[in-house]
């Protein structure tokens, strides 16, 4: 097999139009991609030289260009950063609310814009009703005209507990039945 300028090695950018490197090395592992290059000496794998057009090739047969998980992906899934906004939080009180379990999220391929790049998704019915269940210092500030220092010690004194603490005093989020039971909303 001749090298010729259409083989790449696994850490090309060309590749991520294609799939992900973990995408290739399957489809290599598997048998499916028959072009590799090994170079003499070279004894690691993101040195070898992939035929591009093979890969994407296999990579379109195999479906592997989607989504990396199983779950389904409908019109009402959002982004990470446009949850963030829905929410009114900061970029890390979204992303600790996912790392936390308080709000499911599925990772998928962009195959529009920077096609290869992995973003979070959420459901836009669950984020709907992590918000019916919880709400934010914030919130409860503006429902009540009640100063944020105020709601914070009544809230101690009640000894309720956030269910998150963001990383601002104002997104700490806390159960709405906790909140109407103090007639604080």
């Amino acid at each position: 097999m001749e090298l010729t300028d259409n083989f790449r090695n696994l850490t090309s950018h060309s590749f991520r139009s294609a799939g992900s490197v973990a995408d290739i090395i399957e489809l290599a592992v598997a048998g499916h991609l028959q072009k590799i290059i090994h170079l003499d000496g070279v004894f690691r794998i993101d040195q070898l030289l992939f035929d591009l057009d093979e890969v994407k090739e296999q990579l379109m047969k195999q479906n592997k260009t989607g989504s990396t998980d199983n779950r389904e992906f409908d019109h009402e899934m959002i982004k990470l950063d446009a949850a963030r906004r829905r929410l009114g939080v900061g970029r890390a009180t979204i992303e600790g609310l996912v790392e936390n379990g308080l709000i499911e999220a599925s990772l998928r391929v962009n195959d529009r814009h920077h096609k290869g790049r992995i973003n979070k998704w959420i459901r836009t019915a669950d984020l709907d009703e992590f918000a019916e269940r919880h709400c934010t210092v914030a919130q409860i500030v503006a429902w009540s005209s009640i100063e944020q220092n105020e709601i914070l010690g009544r809230l101690a004194d009640q000894n309720v507990d956030p269910v998150f603490e963001g990383f601002r005093q104002r997104e700490k989020f806390f159960r709405r039945s906790d909140i109407e039971e103090l007639n604080l909303i």
